[in-house]
């Protein structure tokens, strides 16, 4: 999934060519994997990264800044607690959409928020069939009768867009409302 935030970037802003990539080392603990992977890609589609470790607003705005100073840079959240809590996140969505910064988010609350695109597990809706299995089984249903409940169980990640957020940025997103992400 890594690699598809830094492809889908790329694909929504082709001249991009440095990328930041955001999280908080304290409650995003797996980042050395998503790290890992996007590093080994990035190469691929003629990105250079830059991790940068933030712990609080101040540090994320300052990223944010001096990114929008920078031609053809682009930003990349990884997913973290710290970084999803709302007044964070509504901040982040209003300050990337000031600066013009095409972002990609790893799940869909920030373009809920507004954000310009994410891609990810939609956390929302893996609650929500957790809700349905629990109830299942507290109603008594055996755990070998639950199984997988219809294709949904199997994707791996959606793709959320918010087009007017785009279209301010000055991107053209036509392309992606019709392809594979949509």
């Amino acid at each position: 999934m890594a690699g598809k935030w830094l492809e889908l970037l790329k694909e929504l802003a082709p001249q991009t060519s440095r990328v930041s990539l955001l999280f908080n080392p304290r409650t995003a603990p797996q980042s050395a994997y998503y790290l890992k992977i996007l590093e080994a890609v990035a190469p691929s589609i003629a990105l250079k990264l830059r991790i940068v470790q933030v712990s609080n607003a101040a540090e994320i705005e300052a990223e944010i800044d001096q990114l929008a100073q920078q031609s053809n840079a682009g930003l990349v959240f990884l997913p973290d607690n710290f970084l999803g809590v709302q007044a964070l996140r509504e901040m982040i969505v209003a300050r990337t959409a000031q600066r013009r910064i095409p972002t990609v988010y790893p799940t869909a609350i920030y373009t809920r928020a507004g954000g310009l695109v994410s891609y990810g597990v939609d956390l929302v809706d893996l609650q929500r069939r957790a809700a349905a299995y629990v109830d299942r089984i507290l109603r008594g249903a055996k755990n070998q009768s639950q199984g997988r409940k219809g294709a949904r169980s199997h994707r791996t990640g959606d793709a959320a867009c918010e087009r007017r957020r785009g279209d301010r940025v000055g991107m053209f997103f036509a392309a992606l409302h019709e392809s594979k992400w949509s």
